[in-house]
């Protein structure tokens, strides 16, 4: 039961956001939704610090072990709304900044976030041998 309130959650906050922003209630209620089911995107900021090692790293570890994490960066001094993307390795605890939501998306869950709703992520890596991404799908 926890998780269908979860969803619920989300949907609202998402919905409450778009209709703030000027969206019909029908419309905000149908954009959140299909925001919540599942959003998939490539993570912003792959290219900074040391992410492509991490990347790297990352590129020869089977998907399975290792665990997408968001990590929400309200004092972040770029963006208020930043979501930061991170990969643990499961059993270790070990992990590493890869970067951030696309801010369009940020915007967005950042609502989800903070009312405490954690939504399931997977990644992989994905790029050539000299320049790194990673792809993220989550889902409420």
């Amino acid at each position: 039961m926890q998780h269908i309130t979860e969803i619920r959650t989300a949907v609202c906050t998402l919905a409450n956001k778009l209709r703030a922003a000027g969206y019909g209630k029908r419309d905000s209620f149908l954009r959140a939704w299909a925001a919540v089911s599942e959003t998939a995107f490539r993570v912003a900021g792959a290219t900074f610090e040391n992410r492509q090692t991490a990347l790297s790293t990352l590129a020869g570890i089977p998907a399975d072990d290792v665990r997408v994490v968001l990590h929400r960066e309200a004092d972040n001094s770029f963006d208020s709304s930043a979501v930061a993307v991170w990969a643990v390795l499961k059993g270790t605890g070990r992990g590493a900044k890869l970067g951030y939501l696309p801010r369009v998306l940020a915007a967005r869950w950042a609502a989800v976030l903070d009312k405490g709703v954690r939504p399931s992520a997977a990644g992989r890596v994905i790029g050539t041998d000299d320049l790194h991404g990673f792809l993220v799908s989550m889902a409420v």
